[in-house]
Parts: structure tokens; sequence; C-alpha cells
């Protein structure tokens, strides 16, 4: 077995940490867009999915929380788009075939 310097144990260790921590935030991604597709469906089958599409670019955790506390909120998908876009702002793309826009 070939020696290992006690500065390359602390940078294995630290990548170690890392890709844990990277692994659990892309599970945890992972089970919001679930609940997301979900709820659209559910709650606004005709257009629901149509909004999915543009969410699930999204990566940040902390966006992905707001959007399905405003699928518990709201009952129109106006107001979850509007409170997606505020949450995400550049992340998510403008609509493009009128889905969810102002008028």
């Amino acid at each position: 077995m070939p020696f290992i310097t006690t500065a390359e144990r602390i940078g294995i260790e630290k990548g170690i940490q890392q890709g844990i921590q990277i692994g659990l935030r892309e599970g945890e991604r992972k089970g919001l867009l679930i609940a997301i597709e979900l709820g659209l469906t559910l709650k606004f089958p005709d257009e629901g999915l149509q909004v999915y599409s543009d969410i699930e670019q999204i990566e940040d955790v902390d966006v992905l929380q707001a959007v399905v506390k405003a699928l518990m909120a709201y009952d129109d998908l106006d107001s979850v788009i509007a409170v997606t876009r505020r949450q995400a702002g550049a992340q998510m793309a403008q609509p493009t075939d009128g889905a969810g826009g102002d008028g």
C-alpha cells in the first residue's frame, strides 16, 4: 500500500465530504422536483406540466422549496408562477407560449 501524506489524506477526506454534500443536495432537488411535478399535475392538469419544464431547470433547492410552498398555498397557476419567477430570477426562462403570462 502506498504511503499517503497527511496533506493528501486531508484532501481526500475533504473531497469525500464535498461529494457527499453534492449528492445529498442533488437527492433533495430530485425529491422536490417530484413533489412539484405531482402538485402541478394534480392541481393544474392542463397547464401544469408546461410550467414544469421550466421549473425543472432550476438548480437552487431553496427556490424549489418555495415552489412547493406556493403550490400548497395558491389555487391558481399564475400565483405559483409569480412566486417561482420572483424566487428564481434568471434561473427560469420567460414564457414563450403564453402559459402563465400576465395578459
